[in-house]
Formats: structure tokens, sequence, C-alpha cells
């Protein structure tokens, strides 16, 4: 290798030098834009089926817990009629809120979506079910 250069003139070795670094650049350059397409495509997937997802499932939650409220609420013997009417109100819209989020769902199923779909599904079915071992 040393033989090749030292038979060049300084002109010639100086512009090898300079193909030398700009070959280097376009190599590091092209593997950051390869970078960058690939991280922009997650990002489109993140926004537009993750983010949207978590949103619902913040949602579905939120209706598991208004209707786990009002459920309780209503063992409670000390309420009156209306009370009771109002709580079974605000049950069937939590259900609403639940299957209308639950519709907006779009994302890969993974072993704990998976559960707690299936989960959700079986509270709908036989009513609110406490996943905890404690009886309440």
């Amino acid at each position: 290798m040393n033989n090749i250069f030292k038979h060049m003139t300084l002109q010639r070795r100086m512009m090898a030098a300079f193909v030398f670094m700009g070959a280097i650049v376009l190599v590091v350059a092209l593997v950051g834009a390869i970078g960058n397409f690939r991280l922009s495509g997650r990002l489109e997937s993140i926004a537009s089926d993750a983010y949207p997802s978590t949103v619902a499932l913040w949602k579905i939650n939120e209706g598991q817990t208004q209707v786990q409220s009002s459920d309780r609420m209503l063992l409670n013997e000390a309420i009156n009629t209306e009370q009771r009417r109002r709580e079974i109100a605000r049950i069937k819209n939590a259900w609403n809120q639940i299957k209308v989020f639950k519709n907006m769902i779009k994302f890969r199923a993974t072993t704990a979506k998976t559960n707690f779909i299936k989960n959700l599904n079986r509270c709908g079915k036989g009513g609110l079910r406490l996943t905890n071992n404690s009886k309440n």
C-alpha cells in the first residue's frame, strides 16, 4: 500500500485522500438517512396505532372504574330508589363508553393486551369481576 502512494505526486495523494474522505462521509450520511427513515416510520406507527390505543385503553379503564364504583354503591342498602336509578344509568353510560373505545383499539395483540380484552369481555357478559384474590 505504501508503494502505491510513494510513486504518486503530492497533488494526486491529496486528491486520493479527499476522495477517500468523501466516500467515508457519504457512507456515514447514507447510514444516518436510512436510520432517520426507519425512525420516522416507527414514530408514524406509534402516532397512528399505539397512541390512540393507549388513550382508548385509558378510557376503557376509566369506564371499568365507574362500573366498579357504581356496583359498590348499589350494594349499599342506605341509598334510595333515585340514587339507585342514577347509579344504574351511570353503569349503562360507562358500558357504552367501554364499547365505543373498545372499537377504537388498533394494536397488535400481545399476551398482556389479549388478556386485558378477554377480562373485559368476561366482565361485560357476567358482570364486574375483580381480578385480584381479595374477596370484598
